[in-house]
C-alpha cells in the first residue's frame, strides 16, 4: 500500500474477487504497510486479503513510482508560459530550446510543435511532460544549456526501419556523436551513476548510414559482432547507445537505475546495448 502526503491511499490488493489499484497523483511520500491489514490505521487483520503484483500491475507501480520522483510544474501561479501565448518571452525560449537540440522555429507563438518540444525536453530531463514552462522547467533548461556547453556539436541524417528521417543534432560523449535528445537523459544518468562510484563511458553512439554500412559488411565477413543491416539499427535513429561494462558492478548500477533515465536495455544478449525509450 502506499500514501501520498494528503491521506490518501494507493491499493494494491487481492481479496478473491476483485483486484483495484486506485489513488492520487503529486505523492509526497511512500509508506509501506502489512499487506495482512485491510485498513493501515487499524491494528486487525485479515487473511483474506493477499497482495497481488502482476506485471501489468508491477508496470503500473514502476511508472507511478518514476513520476514520484519527477519535478512538475503544476497549478497556474507556477507556469510562466504556455500554449496560446505569444510575445519576445516565448520567442526567447524557442530560441533556447533549439539551442538545446530541439528543431522548432522561433516564431514567439506559443502552439502546437513548441508544447511537443518542450515535453519532449521535460521527458529527457526527467521533469514531468505538462508543455508548461515553469520554474520547475526552467532549472531543467538551465541545467541542459550547462551539460551541452562545453560539448563538439555535429548533425547527421536518420534512419528507421530503411527511411530516412531527416537530419538530427549531436553531441559528443567520450568521442562519440548522441543525439542531443538521447544525450541529456544519458549525461544525467552519467552522473548519477558518478555519484555512485561508477564511470559510464561509451563505445558507441550515432551512427551514420555508412558507418553502419561498414559494421553490417564485417558482420557479414566474420570480422566483427552482429550488426542490422545499414538502415536498420537504432544506433542510426540516435536512440542506441553501447556502454562500456568493463566489470559487473557497471552492469548491476545500470540494471538498478537506468530506468530512471529512460533507458532500457532492449538485446538479450548484448549488456552493453540500452535504448533510450522514456
Amino acid at each position: 500500500m502506499v500514501t501520498n502526503g494528503q491521506g490518501n491511499w494507493k491499493k494494491i490488493w487481492y481479496d478473491g474477487k476483485e483486484r483495484w489499484v486506485f489513488g492520487g497523483s503529486g505523492y509526497a511520500s511512500i509508506k509501506v504497510v502489512n499487506p495482512t491489514r485491510s485498513n493501515p490505521s487499524s491494528s486487525s487483520s485479515s487473511s483474506s486479503l493477499t497482495p497481488i503484483l502482476s506485471s501489468s500491475t508491477t508496470r503500473g507501480i514502476t511508472r507511478a513510482l518514476r513520476d514520484m520522483t519527477n519535478p512538475v510544474d503544476s497549478g497556474t501561479s507556477s507556469v510562466l508560459l504556455k500554449k496560446g501565448d505569444h510575445g519576445e518571452k516565448v520567442k526567447d525560449l524557442q530560441k533556447r530550446l533549439a539551442s538545446v537540440g530541439y528543431s522548432i522555429s522561433a516564431d514567439g507563438i506559443f502552439g502546437s510543435q513548441t508544447e511537443n518540444a518542450l515535453k519532449r525536453f521535460q521527458r529527457a530531463m526527467g521533469v514531468e511532460m505538462t508543455g508548461k514552462f515553469g520554474p520547475t522547467t526552467r532549472k531543467a533548461l538551465e541545467e541542459a544549456e550547462r551539460l551541452l556547453r562545453s560539448k563538439q556539436k555535429g548533425s547527421g541524417i536518420a534512419y528507421e526501419r530503411g527511411r530516412k528521417l531527416g537530419s538530427i543534432r549531436t553531441v559528443y560523449i567520450d568521442g562519440k556523436p548522441v543525439k542531443i535528445e538521447t544525450a541529456l537523459a544519458y549525461m544525467r544518468m552519467a552522473e548519477a551513476a558518478a555519484q555512485s562510484g561508477i564511470n559510464l563511458r561509451l563505445n558507441s553512439g550515432f551512427r551514420t548510414y555508412g558507418k553502419q554500412k561498414a559494421l553490417y559488411h564485417a558482420y557479414l565477413s566474420g570480422r566483427g559482432n552482429l550488426a542490422a543491416p545499414p538502415g536498420y539499427s537504432n544506433h542510426q535513429n540516435g536512440l542506441a547507445v553501447d556502454i562500456d561494462i568493463p566489470n559487473n558492478s557497471v552492469y548491476q548500477w545500470l540494471k538498478k537505475n537506468a530506468w530512471r533515465y529512460g533507458f532500457k536495455r532492449t538485446v538479450p544478449n548484448e549488456s552493453w546495448h540500452w535504448e533510450y525509450r522514456p
